[in-house]
């Protein structure tokens, strides 16, 4: 909504048009470039996280917005995603400490994981299928 954007503008600031016609002309480079080395691979669909964590109890995701970085990139080149259920959290999961690179961002997604495995509660984990505009 408007409302929501409009609390953004003094966090990001307020932008020149031409700022937005670079941003627009980078994200179509990225289109090309992803179109362009998915064809070279002779792949059609992309497979990845829908998440970087499994789901978890409402009004704890404020602190893990990096999470969604997987599926944010779909937005950007305009590429049909969905999202299907692939398993479910279970009471054996570990968290892997070799993945964490950026220990603030790794603290509070280790801190909602933990939540989450702490319910004790099946919350599914995903995966997202992506691919070419009209594929």
């Amino acid at each position: 909504s408007s409302q929501l954007f409009s609390r953004l503008i003094p966090i990001i600031g307020e932008k020149q048009t031409s700022a937005v016609y670079q941003h627009v002309a980078n994200a179509q480079k990225v289109k090309t470039a992803l179109a362009s080395a998915m064809r070279e691979a002779n792949v059609d669909v992309l497979l990845s996280p829908a998440f970087a964590l499994p789901a978890h109890p409402h009004c704890t995701g404020k602190d893990v917005l990096p999470a969604v970085s997987y599926t944010s990139i779909y937005n950007v080149v305009d590429y049909p995603a969905g999202i299907v259920p692939w398993t479910t959290l279970k009471p054996t999961d570990k968290w892997d400490k070799s993945l964490g690179r950026d220990k603030a961002v790794e603290a509070r997604m280790m801190e909602s994981y933990n939540l989450a495995l702490g319910t004790g509660c099946p919350f599914p984990i995903g995966v997202q299928l992506a691919t070419k505009p009209y594929q």
